[in-house]
């Protein structure tokens, strides 16, 4: 990409973030900040104004309306635009909340320009992204939960494999011939999970298989 043609909206109400994403951002070819918002009410507000970000990168900690909040209304009313949510380790009770509210990633505040170009890349991709450290923050909140849903809730093992390979970097047309089965039935998979495991997206799903040792993080154990 050479063209500035993905547009961005920061929504963050710390200025000194807002403005080192900003000049990591345009630094990056593809990618333009169109907008900025220090509240999810100010996000709302863009997008009901005719703003169209193609992603927005979301404080999860913000006034008047919290990441979780202006996700779940972002997803109900635009949901195609993609949100990476911006954690602090100190978030990790909201953490499942935001995912379930539909977002599309997780990046830490401290991550390098290089990783967040990746993560940018791959939601914009319809893949998913997650470095070790998060990762690994996101199965400590995840793990005693998915113990205690494991136990109740049978996943055949078709269910199964498929999570596995929707864990790796494989489009899900790949993962279909994986399985030897047609996009379609992939697709019934996906819904099936999402409605089984209580998520909205593959970083959900791979979250679910991460969290019950299904794959393997670098950097830690699984259960």
């Amino acid at each position: 990409m050479t063209e500035k043609n993905i547009k961005v909206l920061l929504a963050d109400d710390h200025l000194l973030i807002r403005d080192g994403l900003t000049f990591m951002l345009n630094s990056f070819d593809g990618y333009t900040v169109c907008g900025f918002a220090g509240s999810g009410l100010e996000v709302v507000n863009h997008l009901k104004s005719g703003l169209k970000p193609d992603l927005i990168l979301m404080d999860i900690q913000m006034p008047l309306m919290d990441g979780v909040e202006t996700t779940r209304w972002v997803k109900t009313n635009h949901p195609h635009i993609k949100i990476i949510a911006l954690t602090m380790f100190e978030d990790q009770n909201h953490v499942l909340s935001m995912l379930r509210a539909g977002a599309d990633g997780f990046m830490a505040k401290d991550s390098s320009p290089e990783e967040l170009h990746c993560a940018l890349n791959a939601a914009m991709c319809g893949e998913f992204y997650y470095n070790e450290v998060v990762s690994a923050v996101m199965h400590k909140c995840l793990v005693n939960e998915h113990e205690m849903e494991m136990n109740h809730r049978r996943l055949s093992d078709r269910h199964i494999e498929f999570l596995k390979l929707a864990s790796t970097e494989l489009t899900y047309k790949e993962v279909a011939a994986r399985m030897n089965v047609s996009a379609r039935t992939i697709d019934g998979y996906r819904d099936e999970l999402f409605e089984k495991l209580n998520v909205r997206s593959r970083v959900g799903l791979v979250l679910y298989a991460i969290g019950n040792g299904l794959v393997h993080v670098p950097g830690h154990s699984g259960n």
